[in-house]
């Protein structure tokens, strides 16, 4: 049994106390699962739209010959992007005492606030806007209100690459750590090893050399404030990318340069943590690879590809099943594929322009069909590093753009 008075002080903190095991109620005793919800229509609430990190808005539909309605210069180097109802959140690089977090009218572009916050990664939950910051001594997790940029609070958790924003708490991740803090107040409720967080079937998902997933907290762990225990943890996939959940798989790429041959993304069984498959294979000449996280629709997952040194460098948009891995069709360009999103049923792919390949390499945004054909190529003033498609429209971030001498910009493409 658990005293009255420890389940009336739990459940007082917001603990939804489970069914105790055979024994050990304090070590035996679960909190219950993650409560997870969906995007509302017409938003893309996370750099990656939603929980599962899926980077992939089901009710988009992006424009078959787009224009420019609006365009903006809120930060120096935009980083992340997301959209709610009535407003574009912009996080970047700050330069010269600029901008790093800032919000747009989504009609017209129109700056309604700013902060001189480093915004590396956001995630809108419920009228805050959780900005997080990986610039050394600017490193943290701010709270702004969505509506008037008023800071709610801040909290100095190291480095922040990811975030996951639930109604009660917000995990951040980074290479050196994976922290959840509570949404009203950012106090710090546990820190485990590093990783980028994904939330599916009510569990928690983290990256960091493979994907690993999180049993429910003990009752002995929200009083200690130990992390929750791992239930499953699997080597694959390379280093720091956001973990892709679908519905039986989980899935991450290779986030840094590979030193040997193997494969470029891995699937895992979501319960279990069986590997269930790789795609895109490559050999120990083809050194270094790089893969970014792949966007799903439809049982199909697209994915950034990245190959070899310089000039012998290529770079590839590919698609795979994710049943079995197997490769559907490749794009190969001389240019770097930055951002992979889906609105719909197409499969927007921004790039860059690859300095080692000066005059051929372009930054432009580029809409493919499910099938591989292209749709339409649209030229960027830099390069993309971030896509958003909502509704009819695809809101696009870009990076500076040094041969232009521009920089960062955000535009609406309708």
């Amino acid at each position: 049994m658990v005293p009255e008075l420890t389940r009336r002080r739990l459940l007082a903190g917001g603990v939804a106390i489970g069914t105790a095991g055979v024994a050990g109620a304090t070590t035996r005793i679960g909190v219950g699962p993650l409560d997870a919800w969906t995007p509302s229509i017409g938003t893309w609430p996370h750099d990656r739209y939603d929980l599962r990190n899926a980077a992939s808005n089901p009710h988009a539909s992006p424009p078959s010959n787009p224009t420019v309605a609006w365009r903006a210069r809120p930060v120096e180097h935009v980083q992340s992007l997301v959209v709610g109802p009535e407003r574009v959140y912009v996080g970047g690089r700050v330069e010269d005492g600029g901008s790093g977090v800032a919000a747009l009218d989504r009609a017209n572009g129109e700056l309604a606030w700013s902060s001189d916050v480093v915004g590396s990664a956001l995630a809108l939950r419920r009228g805050t806007l959780y900005a997080g910051s990986s610039r050394g001594e600017s490193s943290g997790l701010t709270a702004f209100d969505t509506e008037t940029g008023e800071r709610r609070w801040r909290e100095a958790v190291g480095d922040v690459e990811g975030l996951v924003a639930l109604d009660g708490t917000v995990f951040a991740g980074s290479h050196y750590h994976l922290t959840a803090v509570a949404a009203n107040s950012g106090d710090t409720k546990w820190t485990a090893d590093g990783g980028l967080p994904a939330v599916a079937n009510g569990a928690l998902f983290a990256s960091g050399g493979g994907v690993r997933r999180y049993l429910p907290r003990r009752i002995s762990d929200v009083l200690t404030r130990e992390s929750p225990p791992v239930e499953w943890d699997e080597r694959g996939g390379g280093s720091l990318r956001p973990p892709v959940v679908s519905a039986d798989r989980a899935m991450v790429g290779q986030g840094l340069p590979s030193h040997s041959g193997g494969e470029s993304v891995y699937a895992f069984d979501l319960e279990t943590g069986t590997r269930e498959w790789g795609a895109v294979e490559f050999s120990d000449g083809e050194y270094p690879v790089v893969t970014g996280s792949p966007a799903v629709r439809r049982g199909r997952g697209f994915f950034s590809f990245r190959r070899g040194k310089q000039r012998a460098r290529s770079h590839a948009l590919v698609a795979c099943s994710l049943a079995d891995g197997t490769e559907r069709w490749r794009w190969e360009s001389s240019d770097w594929v930055t951002s992979v999103a889906v609105g719909g049923e197409t499969v927007l792919a921004g790039t860059s322009a690859d300095d080692d390949t000066p005059g051929v390499a372009q930054n432009r945004l580029l809409a493919f069909a499910p099938d591989g054909s292209r749709k339409w190529a649209f030229d960027t003033e830099g390069a993309v590093r971030g896509l958003a498609p909502v509704g009819e429209t695809v809101f696009v971030g870009t990076g500076v753009s040094l041969a232009k001498g521009t920089s960062g910009v955000v535009c609406a493409l309708r």
